[in-house]
């Protein structure tokens, strides 16, 4: 099956949250994982890191509300594989009010199951070993008081114990809820009588478990032995500020004493096997680990010196005694952790300012082998193993306002890789371009509410393989692929003016970034990828009055080659790559807009011929025969335009066949050519969107009415006897944001005959049931047959959504596959 379409550099995104809040998350199993805060975040809430065996784990953080100032804020959940990438994310439902804390289980079939707590409740979450939401339910303590949802574990029957604190006025309540082995089919086990809270929940390398949490008040903290159904039994005062579990039998503790503080070893039966004095005392928090030897290791902020400090100890596992300590002059806080070789780990931030926190690496003994700054800023920084020795990666904002949060994997010599998008899934945004990588996997443009463009990587099935956001306008962004897989990806740069070219490889590791200077006022922008792994940008540079449009030759590592300036006072309007190598530009003088001029360059960048075409070029496709498709706007009669296709030749430009579409036509799409050399092309007629296919000898085969009103195209392809279009159409005109829907149509090429459509009636959707407006603004179509779209949907009581969708080859009228 044949599929034919243009090759054409495409003018058209992400973005952001802030990630804050103080918060030791634990896995239950053997490592334990934390994140921090530093500075003064944009809004107080939480960022929880979970591990899971084997290396990665999930995070939860809350998403920035200058998105959305005036709702509830929204939560997201990430997997995150051992080797920093994106598993899956998802938007997780929430009561309404602020967010207060989340509990995430890796269940032992992989699915997971996520709690998320507000000040309205918590609402329990399973999600298939995809991300995929199998079943969400808001839970209260059985007689309809809200919960606030603090600890999970899977037990070994299956099912999952979930601890709580109920807010039943007028004391608050221990709650232990237990969920049927893979479903939320659940039942309240427990409630404390009198006023009690549940905190933390523990497990020890022998497997007992361990919840912390208040007894009847006004009694101090107390740490709980859990039965075997989840259920607390025996406890003891603990009045602790932070404990960890020992890799034998027992629990460590760190809490206040008379002379600082005490550091205290826990038996199963909760008794003391030892406690020794230090003294320091607490300032901004502690962390507690026991390395691979059962010597427990501290890193607390100590408030007993003027400027805190971060003070490091490790302790004998038998008697608490000191073994060693090295004081961090400056450091605030730090969190501390042990790799799989049992190589102690420490995060130390700085204590003011914007100054870099540290990453550092000790010796069992307590010899610092390297430290790695990393560029936190303000926000917060959460550590997970990756299960080998390259044990953690990072988790810290993109920008210094908590937007785009990246990941980055530490490597065993303290080496920082590239980081990694983990920016929103599913804020509002809006789907752009559509491209093919070079291993049939897409790459896309997304658009954000800041007018930040990004760009998402997606299998051939649509799993989420990565995303990124950069600072880089809307307006002129542009995107595509290599022979290497590698994505293209650049525009003008918000804090500029720079017009930035990015290189992302397969894996989802910016590669390079070029930042050149650009005119202060953004312009459209183009972009090629280059056979060898060049990349042609077109552009308009900095300049004074002038506007010139170059070409800029970039190196496979990014390094300026050459710049061509094609003409002066002039902006682009389009850049292809020819089947034969050749590359063709095409320039509109500034202020004018009824001709276009078309440059055209050998593969070696000389110039092989240039013409004006007496048109406003709006689209450019290349055909079998060798001739080229162009389609635009020529002068016609006085106050309109004739909306003209023209075969050129490819060797000079020169005219073969001129076709008037409409006397007062706009709004072409792409030229799809079919298997006899004819073309396919839709466009608007006086505010009616038509379809003609006009034959190799100029003549119109057939013409037809689509839609009485006008659209704006994503795409037009064409197989064997089968024209695909996809687009928006709207009910009036000017159009408006909230007025558009997205469609797919399959036309018979022979006939002009609708063969199915998707989201022509006004009251279908062509993404999600249910849609208010939505739009599709990119097409592909597969070689298999299959159809890739992609958009954007609006649906009542959510934010604005971006999709990708394939379509099945095989398909009933409707368009979709049974």
């Amino acid at each position: 099956m044949a599929v034919r379409s243009s090759m054409r550099a495409v003018v058209v995104v992400v973005c952001a949250l802030a990630t804050a809040g103080y918060r030791v998350s634990e896995a239950g199993e053997s490592w334990v994982a934390a994140s921090i805060v530093m500075g003064t975040p944009s809004f107080t809430g939480n960022v929880i890191a979970t591990p899971v065996a084997g290396g990665g784990g999930y995070l939860v953080f809350p998403l920035n509300l200058m998105y959305s100032p005036e709702s509830d804020p929204q939560v997201e959940l990430v997997r995150v594989t051992a080797n920093g990438s994106t598993a899956w994310k998802r938007r997780m439902t929430m009561p309404p009010q602020d967010f207060h804390h989340a509990v995430v289980v890796q269940l032992a079939n992989q699915d997971t199951f996520a709690a998320v707590s507000s000040q309205g409740g918590c609402v329990a979450t399973l999600l298939d070993s995809q991300g995929t939401v199998r079943a969400w339910e808001p839970i209260d303590d059985g007689e309809g008081h809200p919960l606030e949802c603090m600890a999970a574990t899977e037990t070994a029957d299956r099912f999952v114990t979930l601890f709580a604190t109920s807010y039943a006025s007028p004391v608050n309540h221990q709650v232990v809820v237990r969920f049927a082995p893979h479903s939320l089919q659940h039942q309240t086990t427990y409630v404390s009588s009198g006023w009690a809270t549940f905190e933390r929940y523990f497990k020890d390398g022998a497997g007992n478990e361990y919840v912390t949490g208040t007894d009847a008040w006004p009694n101090p903290d107390r740490l709980f032995r859990v039965d075997g159904v989840g259920n607390p039994g025996a406890s003891t005062v603990s009045e602790a500020v932070e404990y960890a579990p020992s890799r034998a039998a027992g629990i460590m503790t760190i809490r206040y004493a008379d002379t600082g503080l005490q550091l205290a070893r826990l038996g199963a039966d909760l008794s003391t096997s030892w406690s020794h004095d230090i003294p320091l005392s607490i300032l901004g928090g502690a962390s507690l680990v026991e390395d691979l030897h059962g010597n427990a290791v501290m890193a607390v902020s100590d408030g007993t010196v003027a400027v805190p400090d971060l003070v490091i100890s490790s302790h004998q596992a038998s008697t608490g005694v000191t073994r060693w300590t090295t004081t961090l002059r400056g450091s605030s806080g730090g969190i501390a952790t042990v790799s799989p070789s049992g190589a102690l780990m420490v995060l130390a931030t700085p204590g003011s300012g914007n100054a870099n926190s540290s990453l550092m690496r000790y010796s069992d003994e307590g010899t610092l082998q390297w430290a790695s700054p990393l560029p936190l800023y303000q926000g917060a920084l959460a550590l997970l193993p990756t299960g080998t020795e390259a044990m953690a990666m990072a988790m810290f904002p993109g920008r210094p306002d908590l937007s785009n949060p990246v990941i980055a994997r530490i490597e065993a010599d303290g080496t920082v890789g590239a980081g990694r998008s983990i920016g929103p899934g599913a804020l509002p945004s809006e789907m752009g371009a559509i491209v093919t990588a070079a291993d049939g996997s897409l790459r896309s443009l997304l658009r954000f509410p800041r007018g930040h463009c990004g760009v998402v990587a997606r299998a051939t099935d649509g799993a989420l393989m990565w995303e990124h956001d950069f600072d880089i306008e809307w307006r002129d962004c542009a995107i595509t692929t290599d022979d290497a897989g590698n994505t293209l990806f650049g525009g003008t740069s918000i804090e500029g003016p720079n017009d930035s070219t990015i290189r992302i490889d397969p894996m989802g590791a910016v590669s390079w970034t070029r930042n050149l200077p650009s005119n202060v006022q953004p312009s459209p922008r183009y972009m090629l990828a280059l056979p060898g792994g060049e990349t042609l940008v077109m552009r308009s540079p900095a300049g004074t009055t002038d506007f010139a449009t170059t070409l800029t030759r970039l190196s496979p590592s990014g390094v300026v080659t050459g710049e061509t300036t094609l003409a002066n006072d002039a902006v682009p309007n389009g850049l292809w790559l020819a089947p034969d190598g050749r590359i063709f530009a095409s320039t509109n003088a500034r202020g004018a807009s009824n001709s276009s001029h078309l440059w055209v360059l050998n593969a070696d960048g000389m110039p092989a011929w240039d013409r004006e075409l007496n048109l406003a070029l709006m689209q450019l496709a290349f055909l079998a025969d060798g001739s080229i498709a162009a389609i635009g706007q020529a002068p016609g009669t006085p106050g309109h335009v004739s909306l003209t296709l023209r075969r050129l030749r490819s060797a000079n430009g020169a005219p073969v066949t001129s076709t008037i579409l409409s006397t007062n036509g706009y709004g072409a799409s792409a030229p799809a050519e079919l298997d006899d050399g004819s073309v396919v092309i839709g466009f608007v007629d006086a505010g009616c969107t038509r379809v003609a296919r006009i034959a190799a000898n100029g003549s119109i085969g057939w013409q037809r009415g689509l839609w009485p009103q006008e659209v704006t195209w994503g795409g037009v392809a064409a197989d064997a006897g089968r024209i695909i279009l996809a687009g928006t159409h709207f009910s009036h005109w000017p159009p408006t944001d909230d007025d558009g829907r997205a469609f797919t149509i399959a036309i018979d090429a022979n006939t002009g005959q609708t063969l199915w459509d998707s989201g022509l009636d006004a009251a279908s959707c062509a993404f999600a049931a249910g849609c208010t407006s939505g739009a599709i603004t990119g097409l592909l179509l597969q070689q298999d047959g299959s159809i890739i779209t992609a958009g954007w949907e609006d649906h009542a009581g959510s934010a604005r959504t971006a999709y990708v969708r394939r379509t099945a080859p095989t398909l009933f009228a409707d368009g979709f596959e049974r």
